[in-house]
């Protein structure tokens, strides 16, 4: 006979509905409304902006106290991010600090630079990197906001990518069929009837010095605007001589009196010794017609003796190849770190030890990836390693961290090196450190190559930038919200241990509130005593027109 099992019937709690937002979920009584029942969204919604919202209640008081474990720690900075201005004058700011478990929290702002100021902000106390760029991904989706290709590269590009596989490995063949200098049209400062031809292709194999064009002055016309990025030259070099006052520039217009790129100079990036290799120079992609060489005698003689110029537009290049290197131990007859050599037949006694490595680009160039070798052959692991990029040089804070072993992990070396991606970077220095390895004390720096990586590139929402740069960038929408009356929303004014004291940042007060998204020009006093009398209404929207650049926005 079945037994009846007596007992309590748990009754069904009873939903309440919101004071406020008329929801069916309150559940905390908000003392700033005299006890009125409300839902967790509107808690958060009204929490520190009404009067009677401080300490004194249950739910606010976790948030402005540390309780018995003090104040916020000071989380060491892990990165700094800003997405890519588009034509609605909103920027978001990223700042994400590292938890001592090694997870990370991030603070997202959200910069009217238009209008209102601070926008919004809201802060993830725990999440992995992973879960850091999906939500940079959402963020900016929901937002519209995307990069810029086509501004970053022009039109062009975004049709070459389309149409490339920007994957394919770089061979001989790949790079002769794709010499966009080929037979083009050649202008000299001296006569060049019956000289040898110096875009057919003929590197000087069979040159010899009398046939060839001692102008101090060529310039090669591709025939239209084109998208390049990597030069090759070649003067006589059968006996290895060196060329003075090298100069190689690059123009749309063909003028040359200021306009124009200069993608190398003797007077600053060194003097060479000529090779069957030729020159090779490496820049980010620049669209041109014109390029320019000069040169001004050599180690033997007084002529110049151009034999070749070929122009290239090459997937993924290498932006560190034969760059300049400087380190803190003897570099002198050392394993050459930018020589594109990644070790196959090194030898530990051959390698530079050095406990800090810094290859100079040469000039300000876009990167997203380096890829660094030690040595390899044992997989062994070396310490304290750690990548960092800047464009001044001085590593005192300025620079962007893209790597530190301390955070992110010792790894084994192997053939392939490690390789590090991250967002787009203008910057001219890496610096690199690491000290001892699993075996013994050395370091053993084999090679460093850095790349602009497209196919990565056209995927990313955000660009890193320095601390310092995304406090300026901040300061700035703070002082748009204190002028227009901006209320700032109050996770802002809490989680100032991500940002610092926001008024100790330093701000150009002779800098107009409003400018040019384009030039950054200041707009007109009228003007922004006009904008910040309108800026709190949604209703109204702005054309601005730049007199300078001619730039209009909406």
């Amino acid at each position: 006979m079945a037994k009846l099992r007596l007992g309590h019937r748990r009754r069904r709690q009873k939903k309440q509905r919101c004071r406020t937002c008329r929801s069916d979920n309150a559940k905390r009584i908000c003392p700033a409304l005299n006890g009125v029942i409300i839902c967790p969204s509107c808690c958060q919604a009204k929490r520190a902006k009404i009067p009677g919202c401080d300490a004194n209640c249950q739910y606010y008081k976790p948030l402005i106290k540390q309780s018995k474990f003090g104040p916020f720690p000071d989380y060491p900075l892990h990165s700094c991010l800003i997405s890519h201005s588009t034509d609605t004058g909103l920027r978001i700011a990223v700042i994400v600090r590292r938890r001592p478990d090694g997870n990370l929290r991030a603070m997202f702002l959200l910069l009217d630079f238009w209008k209102r100021g601070v926008r919004d902000c809201f802060v993830v106390a725990n999440l992995n990197p992973a879960e850091l760029d999906r939500c940079c991904q959402s963020v900016a989706k929901s937002y519209q906001l995307s990069l810029p290709i086509d501004e970053l590269y022009s039109q062009y590009l975004s049709g070459y990518t389309e149409s490339n596989d920007f994957g394919r490995p770089l061979t001989r063949k790949n790079l002769q069929s794709e010499n966009l200098a080929l037979n083009k049209r050649v202008e000299t400062n001296s006569d060049y009837a019956g000289r040898w031809n110096l875009t057919d292709g003929d590197t000087g194999e069979s040159a010899k010095p009398e046939d060839l064009l001692d102008a101090t002055q060529v310039t090669v016309d591709l025939g239209q605007p084109i998208l390049i990025n990597t030069i090759k030259l070649w003067h006589y070099w059968a006996d290895g001589r060196t060329y003075h006052h090298n100069k190689v520039a690059v123009s749309l217009e063909n003028k040359f009196d200021g306009e124009e790129t200069t993608v190398f100079d003797s007077q600053y990036d060194g003097e060479y010794a000529e090779s069957r290799e030729g020159k090779t120079l490496v820049f980010n992609p620049i669209e041109t017609r014109y390029i320019r060489c000069w040169a001004d005698g050599n180690s033997v003689n007084q002529w110049t003796h151009f034999v070749e110029l070929q122009a290239f537009l090459i997937p993924n290049q290498n932006l560190a190849l034969n760059k300049q290197v400087e380190t803190n131990s003897d570099y002198v007859g050392r394993w050459n770190l930018t020589d594109g050599d990644t070790g196959e037949s090194a030898k530990p006694e051959d390698l530079l030890d050095a406990t800090q490595v810094t290859v100079d680009l040469g000039q300000p160039m876009l990167i997203n990836t380096i890829k660094l070798w030690h040595y390899w052959a044992d997989g062994r692991t070396y310490h304290h390693n750690k990548v960092a990029v800047s464009l001044e040089n001085k590593f005192d804070g300025e620079e962007i961290t893209v790597f530190d072993s301390q955070y992110d992990g010792e790894y084994a070396e192997s053939r392939e090196g490690k390789t590090l991606v991250f967002n787009p970077i203008e910057t001219r220095y890496i610096r690199c450190w690491a000290d001892g390895n699993s075996v013994n004390q050395w370091t053993h720096f084999v090679e460093l190559q850095a790349f602009l990586t497209l196919n990565v590139l056209t995927n990313q929402f955000f660009s890193s930038i320095s601390f310092a740069d995304c406090q300026t960038f901040i300061r700035h929408a703070y002082e748009i919200s204190i002028k227009t009356k901006n209320e700032l929303p109050w996770e802002f004014t809490f989680w100032q241990d991500f940002t610092g004291d926001i008024e100790q940042i330093p701000y150009d007060n002779n800098r107009s509130l409003y400018r040019c998204p384009k030039c950054d020009e200041d707009l007109p006093d009228e003007s922004v005593e006009l904008m910040t009398q309108y800026a709190l209404k949604e209703d109204i929207q702005f054309y601005i027109l730049c007199r300078k650049c001619g730039g209009e926005f909406d």
